[in-house]
């Protein structure tokens, strides 16, 4: 199992929660209308209360959060349900894995670390993204918030507001039915509809603009001087 320095990693996770925060206000948002807290707290395998205590602006202890890998799959258990309803029992985990019952029991116990084999397949069993449970818990919570901070970063985008301090590994904010999601594809459409009211010249006006935001910024200047000068050369042919 991999593991890296707690102080650093809590650390991480404070930084990247506090600027979370602050871009989720500057969208004029709340927290809790954009981060779907189960769904992080199962990406990350950890509790849910200790990922909401983040939020709420409380300092929580490193051992809380860079859990043992035992703590981590217990929490698991109950986030994948059988169709009657009902919690997996040890032996459908195990055949699944295909460890013994044993193995699973010890797991669970904390008297046995799993190999990155059984920890893959621990993953796809509970739908936990890959690598997460080989992984510290802060550095899994850092990347599962990922998702979180491409929405917030183009939903800023799409509303025009410049955000800072938010670093982004991947995610898919577009993807799923939680408020993260309705709330990007409604700034999407809001978009949209901005973009077919706006008059053809703010539309050309704008595209241009974007080539040229392209272009590296010590040449730029000298294309703005290229195109204000073919603009001249235009009006001065037909007036």
């Amino acid at each position: 199992m991999e593991t890296s320095g707690a102080t650093g990693g809590v650390n991480d996770v404070a930084e990247k929660v506090a600027a979370l925060k602050d871009q989720i206000e500057q969208l004029g948002m709340t927290v809790d209308e954009l981060i779907d807290f189960p769904d992080v707290a199962k990406r990350a395998a950890l509790p849910e209360g200790v990922i909401r205590r983040l939020f709420a602006g409380e300092i929580v202890p490193s051992e809380e959060i860079d859990l043992p890998f035992s703590e981590r799959l217990q929490h698991l258990v109950p986030t994948k349900l059988r169709e009657d309803g009902k919690r997996y029992t040890q032996g459908q985990i195990a055949e699944y894995v295909g460890v013994t019952v044993a193995t699973i029991q010890n797991l669970l116990r904390g008297t046995r670390n799993p190999g990155l084999d059984v920890a893959s397949k621990l993953e796809t069993f509970f739908e936990v993204p890959a690598g997460r449970l080989s992984r510290d818990g802060s550095d899994a919570l850092v990347s599962a918030l990922d998702r979180t901070v491409e929405g917030v970063m183009l939903m800023a985008q799409l509303k025009g507001i410049e955000l800072s301090n938010l670093s982004l590994r991947g995610g898919s904010p577009l993807v799923g039915d939680d408020a993260l999601a309705k709330a990007v594809r409604s700034a999407l459409n809001e978009a949209d509809a901005q973009r077919r009211a706006a008059p053809t010249e703010i539309l050309e006006a704008r595209e241009i603009g974007e080539e040229l935001q392209k272009i590296p910024e010590e040449e730029r200047p000298s294309f703005k001087d290229m195109v204000m000068h073919s603009a001249r050369m235009w009006r001065r042919r037909h007036h």
